[in-house]
């Protein structure tokens, strides 16, 4: 893929947690890695979780492989447009010495 397909800027962030001012333990997400991105919208439902309708986007994004993407764990997430994405795969390729990364993601929104 051409660096010029790649246009969109997403962020990769990962979660710490920390103790507040009352020791109740609070999640914060920092960005670990900006970097830019081919983007394109995969597949999109609907659904009911108990009374209300949730509605489910998948995208992939397809980056420039960087080695300070290859230390993010399962935990991490991405984020584009102020919205928050949920990376369901992670996938380097080729395999062995990637040159590029396939992730698909999903956003929910209620």
């Amino acid at each position: 893929m051409s660096a010029g397909q790649r246009n969109q800027r997403i962020a990769f962030q990962t979660a710490s947690a920390a103790p507040d001012a009352q020791g109740s333990v609070v999640t914060t997400w920092g960005t670990e890695v900006n970097c830019w991105a081919y983007v394109a919208n995969v597949a999109a439902k609907e659904s009911r979780e108990g009374n209300a309708q949730v509605a489910e986007t998948e995208y992939k994004f397809n980056v420039r492989y960087q080695s300070a993407l290859g230390a993010l764990d399962g935990t991490a997430r991405l984020t584009w447009k102020g919205g928050i994405y949920d990376i369901i795969s992670f996938i380097p390729t080729p395999e062995g010495r990637p040159s590029e990364i396939n992730i698909t993601a999903r956003r929910r929104a209620a």
